[in-house]
């Protein structure tokens, strides 16, 4: 039977590890384990990934023994565990109690000693101070000759050394006289346990009983202050106490008498006067425990109740018991979780080991193994660590760790806990051990520098052979036998829950139907006409049919509450195509077929055959001028053409995509409304993962192998750097995002919460949870502001600027309408979101002449190709730009018209605007696809277009963006100063220099800009900073100066 591996660490680990999960299971499979453990230090968040691995390699695997013929094979079982710093907060500063008053005489101690152990090692000093009323009357202070050799570490630490003690009296002649000055004295001391132990196990050597009342002014001075260190000096401090060097041991027990006198006058302040009032009412706070010193445990889940168990341990690691980098888990929150979950210690730090190596009393190594369910043990070469330990002076080589081994073994034999061999794997195969030794260089860990350390997943082969010392019996139990009877204790667990939880608003369905039915007969009159109330209905249906109603409503509310306080939103993505979505208000975007709509009579006219200028794909703004022939009136020109499938899906079932923009200084009032709505339970930022770089992976390894004068080959240094680039670095959040969990529900069924920047964020990242929670993304969009501000200066509302008007449109070609001639302003686009970003010789290429087409170009400074110089690439494939591929939709148009049938047009659309039928896609067309389309006559110039594509976006968004530079673009023309001073106010970058002193600095940094773009070198910054230049320069050409008035307030 192969082996388990029950700690494993990926490079989203809290540590220098470089092991991907992917790597990691497919070499456990490889080995026929019956199981491994994702344990990463201090997260979970490798569990999706690992999970999705280890499902997708089973079946591959299953795949290839079908294949060869051979049996069936257990799957390999996924256990999902993190190592925790646990700390112990249940450590009371009394012991033995007898109800005495704060107040009472009590005596100070401290010690020194030949080392660490009570049992092995002595008293070298004792230093006593007692204190009646808060004062120090009387001292007792003596070296102690302990019969034995000082070691030199400890004379550097003390300043005691052999000589220092030869003349000294024996401890037989110490103690008693030390009781005697004790007395019925309560014992105080900082650290006193430490000091007690070497006391009390000489007097009892000597025959002695000796059981003081005592207090530990350690965790004492964490109950009242609220440090970083507990050190006694930096107490003392903290209290206002002189803390001058010592010069024996009683001259720190005084100063530990004093703070205390000092802490307990604060706990008399607090009601608490008796040691019995201390026990009851002392309470840790959250920082003093992120303080205290902590030990790694493995913790893993028994079934999915233990996942959520530890998904709340995570939660409060990252939140509450928080502070930086260290996170740390309270004991006492710990064994309120324990239930449904396998708590072993961490081979990272093996606290019963070390215990065992520091020659600890048999009591105290029992006491502290017995809280686990299982011990686990390193190899030998991963614990030479010890030999230079100074709590562990007598391991000085290999043959002593050996032997502490064995005794760590028989330990938990007498104790009937399971004791298994572990790698603490965070690589791996061996070969891999260089990219964990470059990482641990370059982010300053030191656990990986001795030569024998290897920890990669071994076989139990590899791990029989390292402790072949224990004999053939004992290493067979803790290497396989102990470790697949950890894993047999363990059920199914799966981090992927089924079922999406939606927030629930009251009666969503009847009046989402309520509100859009009502706005349609507001537009199209009583009588819907056939093609409105057809795609309500269709759109309606599919939306109840599919629980979508509440999002919905929410997007609804959202945007109905910005616009009734006066600021303007923006609907991204392709949700602009639903047409409930914009009978509803959400988006300006009609997206029925381009029709005639008259606002007087409700005239509507939809049957458009035999106008030229229709096209697959046209949009509203494409149809020629037209009066009703009821009224006489001008017809509204309505309808942007968009299926209802690429924004619902061909079934209906895709949930709708909500993206909504606000004014920046707007949006965080809309996150808080959104918090106070009905069915919303709790509002978390998506959280995101930031991973090393390449840039930085290179240097990395570059900086290694300079630093170990050692070269290693091109292909190796790829290998390692791929490697490098997949570990995580540290945490980020969604820019605008937020995850809304329904009332009712808990958010750590799903995901562990961590603490960010001052606000509470998912700690697994919004890709990994969101086909079980929702994210609704609230937006920022600077020209929002300024939209905001120009209708208030101008009075024009935005919603009733044309969308056709010849001065505007020559603006992509020329300045002439602005009133410009000068070098430089070849257009009038600058300092327009969307189209500042067109280049000239796009508008020259393209020749739009109509809202259409600039929404096409548009599209395509977005969209993904397969080439350099993409967007003329592709203008040039095409004969006119309305027949150019510039948004997913176009694809299902054209191929509309050519006769494919709605779903086949569907399929073929998602998959080229997915970059699936791209030349370098792995996929490419499917055959039956370009069966399809050659049968339908489409020409092979076309298909070939499509391979250009990765990526399209939706018609819908295109549209919405281009409305949005389109109506700033008015204000500019025709309200030149509202539109300089809200740029100014609301887009310019914050420094504003180019508009400060005159068109003089304008023009110097506009030509100093533009030598440096000439030459490529323009950072993002120096982006900005140039299209600022080039709109003061308009700005100056236009006789406009700025004024403190434009000063953002």
């Amino acid at each position: 039977m192969e082996r388990v591996e029950l700690c494993c660490h990926t490079g989203m680990s809290d540590d220098n590890s470089v092991a991907s999960p992917k790597n990691l299971i497919q070499r456990a499979i490889d080995l026929g384990m019956k199981a491994i453990a994702i344990t990463d230090l201090d997260s979970v968040q490798a569990f999706p990934d690992a999970c999705h691995y280890t499902e997708y390699l089973n079946e591959e695997h299953a795949k290839k023994l079908r294949e060869a013929g051979l049996p069936e094979e257990e799957p390999l079982k996924l256990i999902y565990g993190a190592e925790l710093r646990v700390v112990d907060d249940e450590f009371s500063a009394t012991e033995n109690d007898k109800g005495q008053s704060l107040s009472d005489t009590f005596v100070a101690v401290d010690c020194e000693t030949t080392g660490f152990s009570p049992a092995f090692d002595r008293l070298i000093e004792i230093g006593a101070v007692r204190f009646e009323d808060g004062i120090p009357e009387e001292r007792f202070s003596t070296y102690i000759n302990p019969g034995i050799a000082i070691p030199e570490e400890i004379t550097n630490l003390t300043d005691i050394d052999d000589l220092t003690v030869s003349g000294a009296p024996t401890i037989d002649e110490v103690l008693p006289k030390f009781f005697e000055f004790c007395g019925e004295s309560m014992i105080v001391g900082h650290n006193l346990p430490f000091d007690l132990s070497f006391i009390k196990a000489e007097a009892k050597r000597l025959g002695i009983d000796f059981e003081p009342t005592s207090i530990d002014t350690l965790p004492l001075s964490r109950l009242v202050l609220n440090l970083g260190s507990y050190r006694l000096n930096t107490v003392a401090n903290a209290l206002g106490l002189s803390a001058e060097k010592p010069e024996c041991a009683a001259d720190d027990a005084e100063l530990a008498g004093f703070i205390y006198t000092s802490l307990i006058d604060k706990l008399k302040e607090q009601g608490i006067n008796t040691l019995t009032e201390l026990d009851e009412n002392g309470i840790y706070s959250s920082k003093a425990v992120t303080g205290l010193k902590s030990e790694p445990v493995i913790v893993l889940a028994k079934n999915d109740t233990g996942l959520h168990n530890l998904y709340k341990l995570i939660t409060l690691s990252h939140t509450t018991f928080c502070d930086g980098w260290r996170k740390v888990v309270p004991l006492s929150v710990l064994k309120e979780y324990r239930g449904d979950l396998i708590i072993g210690t961490s081979p990272g730090r093996m606290e019963v080991l070390e215990a065992i190596g520091a020659r600890q009393s048999e009591e105290m190594i029992n006491s502290t193994a017995g809280f686990y369910d299982f011990l686990t043990i390193e190899p030998p070469c991963n614990l030479d660590y010890l030999t230079d330990w100074f709590r562990c002076p007598e391991i000085n080589n290999m043959e002593d760790i050996k032997e502490c081994i064995g005794k760590y073994v028989k330990t938990g034999e007498t104790l009937g806990i399971p004791v298994v061999a572990s790698a603490r794997v965070k690589y791996a195969c061996a070969e891999d051990d260089i990219a964990h030794r470059i990482l641990a260089d370059h982010s300053g860990w030191c656990d990986c520098d001795r030569d024998r350390a290897d920890n990669h997943l071994m076989s139990a082969e590899e791990m029989m052979a390292e402790f072949e010392f224990l004999g053939e019996e004992t290493a067979r139990k803790i290497v396989v036998d102990n470790t697949n009877l950890i894993a047999d204790m363990i059920g199914e667990v799966s981090p992927q829950k089924k079922g999406k939880q939606y927030p629930v608003y009251p009666d969503a369905e009847d009046k989402l139907r309520e509100i859009c039915e009502a706005r349609a007969h507001e537009i199209y009159g009583d009588k819907l006409p056939d093609e409105v109330s057809d795609r309500l209905e269709k759109e309606l249906s599919r939306i109840t049919e599919n629980g979508f109603a509440s999002l919905y409503m929410y997007a609804y509310l959202l945007v109905k509450k910005s616009h009734e306080d006066g600021f303007p939103t923006q609907l991204r993505g392709s949700g602009g195509g639903s047409f409930v979505v914009y009978l509803a208000g959400i988006t300006d975007v009609n997206p029925l077929e381009p029709h005639y709509l008259c606002d007087k009579c409700h005239y509507a006219e939809f049957d458009l055959s035999g106008i030229e200028s229709m096209y697959p794909g046209a949009m509203a703004p494409d149809l020629p001028d037209k009066k009703c022939p009821v009224c006489g009136e001008e017809l509204r020109k309505e309808g942007f053409n968009i299926p209802v499938e690429t924004f619902l899906g061909f079934h209906g079932d895709r949930e709708p995509d909500f993206d909504i923009n606000f004014a920046v200084q707007y949006r965080f009032k809309a996150v808080e409304y959104l918090k106070g709505l009905p069915g919303i339970g709790e509002l978390y930022i998506p959280g995101t993962y930031v991973y090393m770089s390449e840039v930085e992976a290179e240097k990395a390894v570059r900086d290694y192998c300079d630093k170990h004068h050692m070269e290693l080959p091109e292909e190796e240094t790829g290998r390692i750097t791929k490697m490098l680039s997949s570990v995580r670095k540290r945490d980020g959040m969604h820019p605008g995002g937020v995850i809304a969990v329904p009332e009712g529900v808990d958010v750590e069924y799903y995901t562990p919460i961590e603490a960010e920047r001052g606000t509470h964020t998912t700690h697994l990242e919004y890709y990994s949870i969101d086909n079980c929670l929702l994210k609704i993304d609230l937006l920022m969009h600077k020209a929002l502001d300024m939209l905001q501000m120009l209708e208030q200066e101008t009075g024009v509302n935005p919603s009733d600027i044309p969308l056709e008007d010849e001065k505007m449109m020559s603006l992509f070609y020329s300045a002439e309408a602005l009133g410009i001639d000068r070098e430089g302003i070849t257009d009038g686009l600058a300092g327009l979101p969307e189209f500042g970003a067109m280049r000239g010789d796009w508008a020259k290429i393209g020749q739009p002449k109509r809202f259409s087409d600039i929404a096409k170009i548009d599209a395509l400074c977005h969209d993904s190709f397969d080439q350099e110089g993409n967007v003329e690439g592709i203008l040039s494939k095409f004969g006119s730009l309305s027949e150019c591929i510039a948004t997913r939709d176009d694809v299902m148009h054209y191929l509309l018209d050519k006769g494919l049938s709605r779903e086949d047009a569907f399929k073929i659309m998602e998959w080229v605007r997915k970059g699936k039928a791209c030349r370098h896609s792995r996929f490419g067309f499917k055959p039956e696809m370009l069966q399809e389309m050659t049968d339908h006559g489409v020409p092979e110039e076309y298909i070939d277009a499509c391979k250009d594509i990765m990526y399209l976006f939706p018609k819908a968004h295109t549209v919405q963006y281009t409305f949005l530079a389109w109506r700033i673009l008015y204000y500019k023309l025709y309200y030149p100063e509202a539109f300089y001073k809200a740029y100014v106010r609301h887009y310019a970058n914050m420094d504003k220099l180019p508009f400060l002193n005159g068109v003089e600095q304008a023009e110097g940094y506009y030509k100093y800009l533009m030598k440096m773009k000439q030459a490529g070198h323009l950072n993002s910054v120096q982006r900005t900073l140039f299209r600022d230049s080039k709109v003061a320069l308009e700005m100056y050409a236009r006789g406009i100066t700025p004024d403190k008035s434009w000063e953002k307030k």
